[in-house]
């Protein structure tokens, strides 16, 4: 099953996680060629009573590097945008959702459902969390209900929480 795709324009392609394979598509977008890159782990999960393979599932694109997150293992591997080479793997202790580079900061978020959390990893080195001191700090608050998003580290980690606001 397909979850996240990414569009890639430093080489023009589209990074399609292939999760049940255990593999990655980059296709070309002017000529369609697929690269492929495997080894992925994948892993077993019951979803409605009825098991799924799981595997890479998530993309964001960096500065000549593209983030993989894998629900096979837990992992979020940095690629070689133009080699396809794999670089470095770090492992969440959840399974990871969605996944987006931060260039401003050069940090990989990492959204795990499960937990309702954010994990924020080192872009360079992605086997790293990165320390901050409440991240969120009510920077989002929704107009209809009026919570916000709020910063609290537990064990090391970094978690996005709602919270009531209160002015």
């Amino acid at each position: 099953a397909m979850d996240y795709i990414a569009y890639d324009p430093g080489t023009n392609s589209v990074w399609v996680p292939a999760g049940n394979t255990g593999a990655v598509d980059v296709v070309d977008a002017a000529t369609g060629k697929v690269r492929q890159i495997t080894g992925f782990p994948t892993g077993e999960m019951e979803i409605g009573g009825a098991k799924h393979v799981v595997g890479p599932s998530s993309v964001s694109i960096g500065e000549g590097v593209v983030y993989i997150g894998s629900r096979g293992d837990f992992s979020i591997c940095a690629v070689n945008s133009r080699s396809l080479a794999r670089g470095a793997c770090g492992r969440i202790d959840s399974m990871p959702d969605g996944i987006a580079y931060v260039a401003p900061t050069k940090e990989v978020w990492v959204i795990s459902n499960k937990d309702s959390s954010v994990r924020v990893l080192d872009g360079k080195t992605p086997d790293r969390s990165v320390q901050h001191g409440h991240l969120f700090g009510r920077l989002l608050t929704c107009a209809s209900c009026s919570y916000s998003l709020i910063g609290e580290r537990q064990k090391g980690l970094e978690w996005a929480r709602r919270a009531l606001a209160i002015e």
